[in-house]
């Protein structure tokens, strides 16, 4: 199947610039013909963790969580169903981003998201059971169980400026630092 015309620029900026999603992209990519010899191994370069991104993204991570937590606990007592669910899955999201950053995984996409949470070993017993389950039935007391539970089995970097400064940053005014949504990050 062919994506697009790539040139050797694009791969070069993607190795420098790319995305966790586009990285992921290249896990399986393979040259089926080229004249330059260097395509092949700048391909091999670009779905590798971003070493100089990670401290950021898992102090950004850490952040995420703990805002996310405010907004289901302002979500169970105003009994607001559509943000007790979206901040869940927010939660369960960049828990399993921060397990993923913590052991150099890529973050894949939503699809693969799951399959990539369970092979990874270096985790809180039960993560994956865990998520799934504030996911299904999103209680404060699930969600505190879950985090400190995450937040128990390991010391994660936290961003100096505090975690509410770092969740502005990231995504209210995301559009302002011209980045991408963190979700996609």
């Amino acid at each position: 199947k062919e994506l697009c015309d790539v040139t050797k620029d694009d791969l070069k900026f993607t190795i420098k610039n790319g995305n966790e999603l586009t990285r992921w992209s290249y896990t399986a990519a393979k040259v089926l013909y080229s004249t330059d010899d260097e395509i092949a191994e700048l391909i091999k370069q670009i779905p590798v963790y971003p070493e100089d991104k990670r401290q950021y993204n898992m102090e950004s991570f850490v952040s995420q969580i703990k805002m996310h937590f405010a907004y289901l606990q302002l979500a169970e007592y105003s009994k607001n169903t559509y943000l007790l669910y979206e901040t869940a899955t927010k939660i369960v999201l960049f828990s399993g981003r921060l397990v993923l950053a913590d052991n150099r995984v890529l973050y894949p996409n939503r699809k693969w998201y799951s399959r990539e949470i369970q092979r990874i070993q270096d985790k809180p017993i039960d993560f994956y059971e865990d998520m799934c389950e504030l996911l299904c039935n999103p209680t404060i007391e699930k969600a505190k169980a879950f985090i400190d539970t995450l937040f128990s089995y390991k010391t994660y970097p936290e961003p100096k400026e505090g975690w509410g400064n770092r969740f502005n940053k990231d995504s209210v005014l995301s559009w302002k630092n011209g980045t991408f949504s963190i979700e996609d990050w």
